[in-house]
Parts: C-alpha cells; structure tokens; sequence
C-alpha cells in the first residue's frame, strides 16, 4: 500500500517526536522512608532528584511522590537532620521503593542555614555550626520557653538568669564577651527575619534601673522546628555590623505532607520555693543587755503564715498541619499561664502562629510565616527595692517586737505586694514572605522581606496607702504617697534579604559556588514615658530612634572532589550611626574544610567520618545611636522662654567596633556514627572598642565616646 509524501512525512514526524515529547514529561517515583533501626517511618525527610530541580517531602507516613522524574532511572538523594544522608539509583515508574535511613550522631551531610542563596551542608563549612532539633528536644522533656532549648545544648553557649521570676529572661553569651559598652546579645533571625531580643524589657522593677524580661522568650519552642547557632565572627561575617556575638536562627515549623495532623498540648506545673527552711539562714543579734538572738524562716512563719506560695503554671496549645508537595500549612495557637512564688508575679500569654509554603513548580517556593504574641505580665519588686526575699533572708531578731516588721528586715511582705506594682502589656507581630527561584539547575536565588513590630506598655504604679505612711519603714519612700511611671516602646525591625548563587563544573574534580547578596535593615524605637509623684506635677518624656543599614557581600567556594572546600568572601557595610568620617566598613572571611575519611588513604574502620577545619572572619558593633553627632536638649531658659542645653558631644572619627576570629577544630565519627566529637579552638580579639572617656567639664559636655 502506498501513501502520499506528505502523509508519510507526517506518520514519520509523529513517530519520532512524540516518543519524545512523551519521554521529555518524565514518569513518576514515589515509596516510603523509614529508620533502618526501627523500621518507623521518616516524617519530613527531603527527596531530591540529583541533576534536577524536583524535591518531594515525606508525610506523616513517611510516604513521597515525585512527578515529571526525566529518564529512565533517577539518583534520589534522601536528607533528614538525625541521619545519615543517603543516595540511591531507582527506577522511573517505581511506585514501592523503599529507603532505610539510619541514625547518626554526627551529620556532616545535614544542611545549615549560612546567609547564602543556596543549600548548604555542614562538610562545606569551615567553623563549627550547632544545630539543635527542636522537636526532639520538647518529646524527651517539657520545654517552657526558648532560652531553656539552648541551655547545655550547643557548646559555647552560655545563659545567665538574670532572676528566677516567672515572665523573665536570660543573658545569652555565644564565647564569651566581646564588647565593654556595646553589648553582648548575639543576633536572632527568625525564618530569616531579624527580630528584637532585647533580655532586659520592660519595667524596671530593680532600685539600680534594671529590667528583666526577655524579648527572647516571646516565642513558643512548640513553633520551632529548629535552632541554628552561628558562633562568633568567623561564622557570622556574611550578616555584617552587630554580628560579632553570634547569629541565633530560628526557623518555624511548616508543616508536613499529608492528612491533616491535630496536635493537642496540655501541660501543668508547679513553681515554688524549695525547702525555704533550709534555704533561709538563721540570723543573730545581740539586744541591748548581751543576749544573744535569733530568728529563722520558722520564725517569721509563724507570724504572718507562709511567706511564699505554690504557683500554678499551665500551657494549653493546639496545632494542625499537614498538605501536599504543592502546598504545606501549619497553624497553631495556645495560652501559657504562670504564676510565681510571690504573690505579684504572674504572667498571661495568648500566641499564634501560621505558615504557609507554596511550591507551584519545581523551581518556584513561596512561604509565609506571621505570628502574634499578647499579654501581661507582672512582676514583684526586686534587687535594691526589697521583696520577700530581701525582707525575709536579712530578717533581724531585734525586730521582732516591732509591730510593723514582726521579724522582718525591712518590712511586711504583704506591703511590698500592696505597695509596688511592675507591669507590662505585650502585642507582638512578626512576618516573613520568603520567594525560592531555581530558574535552572546551576543558579539559585531567594528574597526575604519581614517585619518585627512589639508594643510594649510598661508601668511602675507605688499606690497611695494611707496606712503604711505613718507607721512603717515606707514613711520615708516617697512612693509610699503615690507614683506612677508608664514607659510605651514601640520597636520595629524590617528586613529586606536578597541572596543568589550560582554553581559550576570547572573540571570532573572541581565545583565552583559564587554567591552574592545585598540586605536592607531598618530599625525604629519610639519610646514616650511619663511620671507623675503623690499625683500633682506629672513629667513627660520621649525618644525617637532610628538606624538604617545597608550591606552587601560576595563570596566564592572552591569544592575538589567534594571533600577539600576553600572559601572566601567580604562583607561591606553601611550605617546610619557611622560618624561622617567612617561611612563604610568591609569583614573578610576564608575558610577550609577537608572530610579526610573521604580519601582513599583513610584506613581506619572505627573512624568512619573525618573533618577539619579551619576559620578566619571578622565582624563588628555599630556605635550606639547619635553618639558620632554633637546633641542638644530641650528646657526652659530664664525668663521661661525655651532654650537648649549640651547633651552630647559626638565624635566624629567614631568608627566600628571590629571583632576578629580564628577558629580551629575537627569532627570525627566513630563505630558507623554511634558516637561523634566536635573539638574547636578559638582565639577572639575586638579591635577599636568602644568606650566612654571624661572630658574637661569647661566644654559643656560631660563625656564622649
């Protein structure tokens, strides 16, 4: 049978591109990921295609699906934080393949979150990352806020309470101090968000001017998938001016592929004083005659009942996630009550927290987080200002026959409840969009944009109480007749994030990964605070601050063979707060990294995974708000006409503080990552450090920085 030419010619066009046009739209893969140890399946453990740009993420079930898989076989590449990464060949069209993960303790494969565009993993880094998984940590024990998540977990970090009433916080210190004047709170990002992390907010509730709750705690550890800590300025060069301290990165649960997921949290607690007996020493005085006296926590008891209570804490909190590989949600809300040993302190908080992750394509990934936090909380009068434990543990036994003390040091506890009052109100939001683009298989790039915006209503209220006036040790605290201070803060952070790298094969044996980015920060403090003594002649104050940065860096990564990393990069910053003769300044950063156990002359079993590295980076502090410009204030003038007065002199060679870091160390595995070790050698060195210095009073000002 014969056809037309132009029939044949089609039946032959048709033949040869639609096998082709077919085999370009892939076959699919999916199967279940399990631990080899257990046989349990692996929740959110990613699958990737090698070559690709597909990525899947196991449900609940540990199942997965990737669609349009090109070829015939495809090399899928499984990672999960707690195991050891693992690459397998399957067949495109596998609906059943199964993948045995097994557990680890040191993870070189795990990906860590370093300020660049691109993923990457732990072996490629040349200073030491600690990387706590959150989840884990909230199953083996009950967690109330984030400092305890970082407490004991990651070497190098140190926190230090600053009290031990509910509602407050901690110092966090990442190697120590690295500044005099400026501070030494690392910085913390949350899903790459720069967010405040003040630890002393709120009302100053200490006679020295102190506060104490922490902006640090405002976040729930049931919202947090994981913590990532960068230590020091040879890690944290790419985050530029104020990243000497540290990083802290918190990045937030987004739920995981599959049936929807309820999650129900209730738990209760108590908060009390230990064997207040034992703690509380007994104390002596000798009276007028020579005798000797005595008085201990019995004592005091006896008179006024129990000094201390059992406070209640309850958390109460629910959560639902789940979705696809083309949509993920989670969502979560909850109230945390908490009472402390005294009486005044109490603390309120409702939260909530969504997110949302969109992946449209392989090559596009939309997420949004927001959260919001409100409440009060409520303090009791400390350090300085006397409380129950000032009052009770320098009790004296002359003052026993004293009516209005009855034992106690300084007065009643009751009166310090009924007297002082420190309160503040919280309303917290903070939100992110981050956009993923893989366009093609060698380039990547993101763009972050957040906002942190806290409102803080904090009060100091001394009510008038007519009572204690006359016949106790407050006659002489002008509080005693009335006072009021309300200090309203209103802070806000925005981040504007954008990160791109691009990767290339300069041989089979060497991989080039240069990386770029510019950042935008923008920070507002509005404070206004106004007083008011026995209620007659109030006082107003206020304060506006604002700082701005801008930086940019680029750096260049080296891989031989995918075990000998060589990195470098500089960062360039400029501030708002740089004195007009430093308007910029520049961090270098280089690093090495070398998997030894990957060589072939590596012999030995037990030691299955080898590393060294090696750091060099630089980092720094911005100098404090208008201290590089001379600064006047407001009064009233003879003849009550306005007039201004030297506040500040300003510096204007005032440059940044500069911190320098050189670290040192290895990673090993031993007895297929039974076990592991993590050793670093540090040396840190802060150049140009801020200080204050006197200056010759006849100036007009009082000192400079």
């Amino acid at each position: 049978m014969r056809c037309s030419s132009v029939l044949c010619r089609l039946a032959l066009t048709f033949g040869i591109v639609a096998p082709a046009i077919v085999a370009a739209q892939g076959g699919s893969v999916a199967g279940t990921v399990v631990n080899r140890a257990t046989g349990a399946p692996v929740a959110a453990a990613q699958v990737t295609v090698a070559g690709t740009a597909l990525r899947a993420f196991t449900d609940a079930s540990g199942k997965f699906a990737l669609n349009e898989v090109p070829g015939a076989t495809a090399i899928l590449q499984v990672r999960m934080i707690g195991f050891r990464a693992l690459t397998d060949t399957v067949t495109v069209g596998a609906t059943g393949v199964r993948i045995a993960l097994e557990p680890k303790a040191l993870e070189l494969e795990q990906v860590v979150v370093t300020g660049t565009a691109a993923a990457t993993a732990q072996r490629e880094i040349g200073n030491a990352v600690s990387r706590i998984d959150v989840a884990s940590v909230t199953q083996a024990a009950p967690i109330s806020d984030v400092q305890s998540l970082l407490n004991g977990r990651a070497a190098g970090v140190l926190i230090q309470p600053a009290t031990g009433a509910v509602g407050s916080g901690s110092r966090i210190r990442i190697r120590g101090a690295s500044s005099f004047s400026l501070g030494n709170q690392p910085l913390v990002y949350v899903d790459g968000v720069r967010v405040d992390a003040d630890f002393a907010s709120g009302p100053q509730n200490q006679d020295f001017g102190s506060s104490s709750i922490s902006r640090f705690n405002d976040f729930k550890p049931d919202d947090i998938a994981s913590i990532e800590i960068l230590k020091g300025p040879a890690a944290a060069t790419l985050y530029g001016t104020e990243a000497s301290n540290g990083v802290i990165q918190i990045i937030s649960k987004r739920g995981t592929p599959g049936p929807a997921r309820w999650d129900f949290t209730v738990r209760q607690g108590l908060h009390y004083v230990s064997n207040p007996e034992g703690r509380f020493p007994t104390n002596y005085q000798v009276d007028g005659a020579g005798n000797l006296l005595s008085i201990n926590m019995r004592d005091l008891e006896a008179q006024v009942g129990d000094i201390f209570r059992t406070g209640h804490l309850a958390d109460y909190q629910a959560s639902v996630s789940g979705g696809s590989n083309a949509l993920r949600y989670y969502v979560a809300g909850g109230t945390e009550l908490q009472g402390g040993a005294e009486p005044s302190n109490d603390f309120r908080h409702t939260s909530g927290r969504a997110s949302v992750t969109v992946t449209p394509s392989d090559k596009v990934t939309v997420a949004a987080n927001v959260g919001y936090v409100s409440g009060p909380t409520h303090l009791s009068c400390e350090a300085g200002c006397g409380r129950r434990v000032y009052t009770t543990i320098y009790a004296n036994p002359r003052n026993v026959g004293n009516p209005i003390r009855l034992g106690f040091h300084s007065g009643l506890p009751a009166e310090y409840d009924e007297v002082y009052h420190f309160t503040q109100g919280l309303d917290r939001f903070t939100g992110s969009v981050q956009l993923e683009h893989h366009p093609v298989q060698w380039f990547s790039h993101r763009l972050t944009f957040g906002v942190d915006r806290t409102r803080e209503d904090n009060s100091t209220y001394a009510a008038r109480v007519d009572s204690l006036i006359p016949n106790s040790t407050f006659a002489d605290d002008p509080g005693a007749r009335g006072y009021i201070g309300i200090t309203n803060r209103s802070i806000d952070h925005t981040t504007v994030d954008y990160a791109a790298t691009a990767t290339f094969a300069l041989s089979p044996t060497l991989r080039s990964s240069t990386s770029g980015g510019i950042q935008f920060y923008h920070a507002l403090t509005d404070t206004s605070f106004a007083n008011g003594l026995y209620f007659a002649a109030p006082g107003l104050s206020g304060g506006l601050e604002e700082t701005k940065s801008i930086g940019a860096y680029g750096q260049e990564q080296i891989a031989w063979r995918d075990r000998l990393f060589v990195t470098a990069g500089l960062r360039s910053d400029q501030q708002s707060t740089f004195s007009r003769n430093f308007s910029r300044v520049y961090y270098p950063k280089v690093s090495a990294s070398w998997v030894l156990s990957d060589e072939p002359f590596w012999k030995l079993r037990f030691v299955n995974q080898v590393r060294v590295r090696a750091a060099y980076g630089e980092s720094g502090r911005a100098p404090p708000y208008n201290a590089a410009v001379r600064t006047y204030v407001g009064e009233t003038g003879p003849g009550d006409l306005a007039a201004v007065t030297p506040n500040g002199i300003g510096n204007p060679d005032l440059e940044a503080e500069r911190g320098k870091e050189i670290e040192l160390g290895f990673d090993a595995g031993f007895w297929d990552d039974r076990a592991g070790i993590e050793f670093t050698y540090y040396r840190k060195k802060t150049n140009n450090e801020i200080l204050q210095r006197e200056i010759a009073p006849s100036i007009g000002f009082s000192a400079v920085l």
